[in-house]
């Protein structure tokens, strides 16, 4: 067994007993031995975002964000972003409840949506 594979076990065992620090520590060293893959970036920040909490939403927002540039087509990741903004931003909760887990990856690539969506709140 690898490095990697025990820190994603010990990982797996401290998330099954909500375990989030412990969690994200051996997420976070997960990290330092491939930061190329988004998935575990990802991992950090769905960590994190579960942790709540101001700075863990911002660490959240951090980790979504560099797996978006790592991988643009990573939907896991955009809405976890998705749901991050809309705790810094109750305003626009109606994100969260319009889209809910039924994203069309062709709606968020169409920019008349996007103009869509700025006439419906006035972004």
């Amino acid at each position: 067994m690898s490095d990697q594979e025990a820190w994603s076990e010990l990982c797996d065992l401290y998330l099954s007993e909500a375990e989030y620090t412990r969690a994200v520590f051996c997420a976070e060293e997960l990290i330092l031995h491939n930061p190329h893959c988004y998935f575990v970036h990802q991992r950090v920040a769905d960590i994190r975002y579960t942790m709540g909490g101001i700075e863990n939403l911002k660490m959240a927002v951090s980790h979504y964000s560099h797996a978006l540039k790592l991988n643009s087509d990573c939907m896991r990741a955009l809405f976890g972003l998705l749901l991050v903004c809309a705790c810094f931003m109750p305003r626009y909760s109606w994100l969260v409840s319009t889209f809910n887990l039924t994203i069309d990856v062709t709606w968020w690539r169409s920019e008349e949506h996007t103009s869509e969506l700025q006439s419906h709140h006035d972004i």
